[in-house]
């Protein structure tokens, strides 16, 4: 019994900021449509409050609603877009946007996974 107490609490502690990551949508191709009709204002103020002292709020914002309405960036993923605004030397066009692909290509891949590591959490929790 106290051995799982004990468990569940490292799990709940490991996963409870994991809220955080949830700005990793913004450049959710999948999402793009959607964000073009209604801005995502609430996943980038959870970007923002992390890490709202690298960002121009208002640059960005004005970078990523571009983005969502442009055909050639609709259906890419995060590593795709970043090398097309490299290749085609738009990172001066986009600077914020820029930064925050970085920021997300170098947060590990095991931070990236939200739904996987929710759903992980939970069979663990339902097994306990």
């Amino acid at each position: 019994s106290e051995i799982l107490d004990v468990i569940i609490l490292n799990i709940t502690h490991r996963f409870s900021e994991i809220s955080k990551l949830k700005f990793l949508n913004l450049l959710d191709a999948t999402q793009f449509t959607t964000f073009e009709k209604v801005f995502p204002q609430e996943i980038l103020s959870i970007l923002l409050k992390s890490y709202g002292h690298f960002f121009d709020p208002d640059r960005l914002k004005s970078e990523l609603s571009v983005i969502y309405v442009d055909p050639d960036m609709k259906h890419r993923s995060v590593f795709n877009l970043h090398k097309y605004i490299m290749s085609h030397q738009l990172h001066a066009v986009f600077p914020e946007l820029t930064k925050l692909l970085r920021l997300i290509l170098t947060i590990p891949t095991t931070s990236c996974s939200t739904e996987r590591s929710f759903s992980c959490l939970k069979r663990i929790k339902t097994y306990l």
